[in-house]
């Protein structure tokens, strides 16, 4: 029976237990459960927020598009207005280019009309201008030949700075040249005088060719002015050409370039012939002055043998063989020098001439006149010592001919 009644308290005692364990138990569970509601509570609560906040934003979104639908369906129309609009403008600007393109090739065809008109009437009246031109220079060549030339001087402006030694060309010899080589265009050969700034009086051209014809004609320079009196006082009686009369100092002077002249036909004459046959040499002596004249022996384009005088003026430093020698090769040089001068001057005057190059042809350049053209040719001298002299001329043209080379 005890065991029993202690079985039984056991019993009771382990069900107590277990029933407040349950207890226990049940309540944790009822806490976590709890807890685990409150949860579902709070982010029930926090959706049922966000539906809200959303739906808000669904009525917001739902009206702006209707506010864009609006806007949209307005937009819409004026587009169609406008294209409407365009479209019209477009058809009129259509019709107005069409109408503005039939009035351009109207007036295109009469603007190419008159243009045919104008190209005719600037043919006349470039054919007018031209006649008109030849009018007036055959009027001046009339005038200016009837006309008698007076003898006077004219101003002339000096070329340069003061105090420069100027190269200024002048004194023309046109009728020498036009003699001797019948050239159409006048040429001139130029002589150096000293200028300074400002002006001058100076002889016209015709004066100047006047006293040259004389000189050349052998007239002494002191009945030059009586003779220019006198052959204007018979060729023209009864009119006053003769304003003033050259000096005898200036007619003087111009021998000067008479001498040019002549040294320059003599080196053309030279350059231009087939072969140098002869040069010979002649020295004297004057006044305590050694002159010595070259003499050249030509075979000319015609097959002629023509004799010229080069240079008839070489004052060398003393009667020796080797001046002799230096005086003859220097005669080529000069000559050269002369030509070239008369080749520039000639380009300059004639720049823009059409017969430039015809004029150019007839001037030899320096190199004709070249010292290798001596090789060969027979040397003669009219010297005391005439072998000496062709010895040193001789080897005076082979150093020359090398130092060429």
């Amino acid at each position: 029976m005890e065991n029993n009644e202690r079985l039984e308290r056991k019993v009771t005692e382990q069900k107590d237990t277990f029933d407040l364990r349950a207890h226990s138990d049940k309540r944790s569970l009822q806490k976590v459960q709890a807890e685990a509601i409150k949860k579902k509570d709070m982010r029930l609560c926090n959706l049922q927020t966000l539906i809200c906040e959303k739906r808000d934003m669904i009525l917001m979104v739902s009206a702006d598009a209707k506010v864009a639908l609006k806007q949209t369906n307005k937009t819409q129309k004026e587009s169609l207005d406008l294209k409407r609009l365009l479209t019209d403008r477009v058809e009129r600007r259509k019709a107005q280019a069409a109408s503005w393109k039939k009035k351009y090739e109207d007036l295109s065809n009469e603007i190419a009309n008159v243009s045919n008109e104008n190209d005719d009437l600037t043919e006349q009246l470039i054919e007018w201008k031209k006649i008109a031109q030849d009018m007036e220079q055959q009027y001046e060549a009339n005038f200016q030949s009837a006309r008698p030339l007076t003898i006077r001087k004219k101003w002339v402006k000096n070329i340069g700075k003061k105090g420069e030694f100027v190269c200024v060309f002048h004194f023309h010899f046109i009728i020498y040249i036009h003699i001797y080589l019948k050239f159409s265009h006048p040429c001139s050969l130029f002589f150096c005088y000293q200028y300074y700034v400002g002006g001058h009086m100076e002889w016209l051209p015709h004066v100047e060719k006047l006293i040259l014809e004389m000189l050349a004609n052998r007239t002494p320079p002191t009945c030059i002015q009586s003779n220019i009196i006198a052959f204007c006082g018979h060729i023209l009686p009864g009119q006053d050409v003769v304003k003033e009369v050259p000096s005898v100092k200036h007619i003087k002077n111009m021998r000067t370039v008479q001498l040019t002249i002549a040294k320059t036909l003599a080196a053309m004459r030279v350059g231009k012939s087939i072969k140098i046959k002869q040069v010979h040499s002649d020295e004297t002596s004057k006044r305590q002055a050694h002159i010595t004249n070259v003499v050249v022996g030509l075979l000319q384009a015609d097959n002629t043998l023509k004799t010229i005088c080069l240079a008839g003026d070489l004052i060398c430093a003393d009667g020796t063989a080797e001046e002799q020698s230096k005086g003859v090769i220097q005669s080529f040089s000069d000559g050269g020098r002369l030509l070239e001068r008369w080749y520039s001057k000639t380009v300059k005057m004639y720049e823009n001439d059409d017969e430039k190059e015809d004029l150019l042809i007839e001037i030899p350049r320096k190199e004709s006149l070249s010292v290798c053209r001596l090789l060969g040719c027979y040397l003669t001298t009219d010297s005391c010592n005439a072998a000496k002299v062709r010895i040193c001329l001789n080897s005076a043209i082979y150093s020359c001919c090398i130092c060429d080379i």
